[in-house]
């Protein structure tokens, strides 16, 4: 039985104790949330995401796939020339380190991640894009306190 469940949480779904305020308004600090680890490359724009950076697991959302032209712009997200409404988190979005009004073209399996919580949030703004091979789980469901995460957007 204990293999069984080792086996599970490797392979499975893994929980996690959310540590931080970059989610804040979504997912907050002391939070538990399952994420599946079977399909990680199977995920869509706005799905929230485990990525492993550094040693450490962090929560964030994906806001670029490959292929697309980012950019931060007057405190706007613009993808391919198109602002895009962000219904999931408000405020002024800082460029955070990148270049401000320069295109960020992800490459074939880059993706570009944000917090919610943009003014306290360290993600791709500060670290540029991840690679595909750096997501390690797909957040599903919030245990604590209880809440189905589903496509929140």
């Amino acid at each position: 039985m204990f293999l069984g469940v080792l086996l599970f949480r490797a392979y499975v779904l893994q929980r996690i104790i959310v540590s931080g305020n970059s989610m804040s308004g979504t997912i907050e600090d002391g939070s538990v949330v399952f994420a599946r680890r079977f399909g990680v490359d199977e995920f869509e724009r706005f799905d929230i995401v485990v990525v492993r950076r550094g040693g450490i697991n962090l929560i964030k959302r994906v806001v670029g796939v490959p292929g697309e032209a980012i950019m931060i712009s007057g405190g706007e997200l613009v993808i391919n020339g198109a602002v895009v409404t962000r219904s999931y988190a408000d405020g002024y979005i800082s460029d955070g380190g990148i270049v401000s009004d320069e295109y960020i073209v992800l490459g074939d399996s880059e993706y570009f991640i944000l917090g919610d919580n943009y003014s306290h949030s360290e993600d791709s703004r500060s670290f540029g894009a991840v690679d595909v091979s750096d997501i390690k789980g797909v957040v599903i469901w919030r245990l604590f306190p209880f809440r189905s995460i589903g496509r929140i957007m």
